[in-house]
């Protein structure tokens, strides 16, 4: 006789779960924020919270120290910083309402010394908005229509230069014509092909190549080459033939918890601040714990640059820090970007020991090559023995040399 034996079998159902965007943005942005506004962001966040209190840092020269009365520097009004001011122009434009504050943040990290937008920026734009190429190259347009100085967020210097005479209302006259249609001749110096390809005089010409001297092939170097005081947050410590990555605590706020309220966070009134101040807890120790890591990374990676045994770093992307540490891309360049470390060869940006591989010689880096391409200007060398001598294209050198404007 068959038995029915009914019974109840309970399994876990194991899935994945993206946490909304609003939750992690205010993490996401303690973690990234440079150290300059660290102290006034955690302030913000712990206002009035009984548990935690914000100690400020306690650098090793601090300014009481300096002789005279320091008392006149905290009435000199803070100037806007090239970021808020690119944010606030950002935020009214149209089309960017809506995004979230991290992907209008990754525009403005993603741009460059000259203030041109890096390809690797505008893919992490798009994978985080799910926005197309097509629709973002229309988005892109209007940025660059709007923003000022002109010819920000261009991708090279021929749609930074167009950018600025469309700015100008000379769109389809004659030094549009030759940056558009003669850019490979206007790149050689070719005066006598660019009046063969349109047909024009040499006066002619020349007169156009003076209003295209007129523009600036760099229009965010007078704001990202301000001198500004920086606040390094790691260190690269030299021993010996090894690199010990230490964090500079004294440079940092320091977080002090008021261990004897603790038995008293089940109390109601309590229990939301108690939930504000672990955040913040853990928000700021990841912030610690992520930046060590990344730089750990980093000086494992570029020892010999660090030592000053080479000239220029070697070959490492966003995407090869992310894939070793285990970090997303976006989150690596806004660290990368923001974090200071003081190094045996200078304190430098992290960005700076970050350099794209070249694809003719993908174990030399962009760094390297164009350091080669500074010393062969000044030994007298010609861009047919470099290229010979590094085994690359002589094309690759040229355009290079172009864009360091040798």
């Amino acid at each position: 006789m068959a038995l029915n034996d009914l019974r109840h079998e309970l399994k876990p159902n194991l899935n994945t779960k993206i946490t909304p965007l609003p939750l992690i943005l205010p993490s996401l942005n303690l973690l990234t924020l440079p150290a300059q506004a660290l102290e006034e962001e955690l302030k913000r966040q712990l206002e009035d919270n009984v548990f935690l209190s914000v100690k400020p840092s306690s650098p090793a020269v601090p300014l009481s120290s300096l002789d005279g009365d320091a008392d006149w520097i905290e009435n000199i009004p803070s100037p806007v910083s090239f970021e808020e001011s690119l944010s606030i122009q950002l935020r009214l434009i149209k089309s960017l309402d809506g995004l979230p504050d991290e992907a209008i943040n990754i525009l403005i990290q993603g741009l460059d010394s000259r203030g041109y937008l890096t390809e690797h920026a505008a893919e992490i734009f798009c994978g985080l908005t799910g926005m197309d190429k097509e629709k973002f190259h229309s988005l892109l347009q209007e940025i660059q229509n709007t923003v000022d100085p002109p010819g920000l967020f261009a991708q090279n210097l021929q749609e930074c230069l167009l950018i600025q005479l469309r700015r100008k209302g000379m769109e389809g006259k004659d030094p549009w014509l030759i940056l558009a249609n003669g850019w490979e001749h206007l790149v050689n110096r070719d005066i006598k092909g660019l009046s063969r390809l349109f047909g024009w005089p040499q006066e002619r010409i020349l007169k156009a190549l003076q209003e295209i001297k007129k523009l600036d092939p760099n229009p965010g170097a007078d704001f990202l080459s301000k001198t500004q005081f920086v606040i390094p947050e790691v260190a690269f410590i030299k021993d010996g033939k090894t690199l010990r990555v230490h964090l500079l605590h004294e440079n940092l706020p320091q977080l002090h918890l008021d261990t004897e309220l603790l038995e008293h966070i089940s109390i109601p009134t309590l229990r939301s601040q108690w939930l504000t101040a672990k955040k913040v807890l853990i928000a700021f120790s990841l912030r610690l714990r992520t930046k060590l890591r990344i730089s750990q990374f980093l000086a494992d990676a570029q020892k010999a640059f660090l030592l000053g045994d080479a000239n220029a770093p070697y070959p490492m992307t966003l995407s090869a820090v992310a894939q070793h540490t285990g970090y997303h891309p976006s989150t690596v360049q806004r660290i990368v970007k923001t974090t200071w470390g003081q190094t045996p060869v200078g304190t430098i940006l992290l960005d700076k020991l970050l350099s794209r591989p070249l694809k003719a010689r993908p174990d030399m880096s962009v760094a390297q090559l164009r350091k080669a391409i500074r010393d062969a200007r000044l030994s007298g060398k010609s861009d047919e023995k470099l290229a010979s001598e590094l085994k690359i294209p002589r094309r690759t050198i040229t355009w290079h040399r172009n864009q360091m404007h040798l």
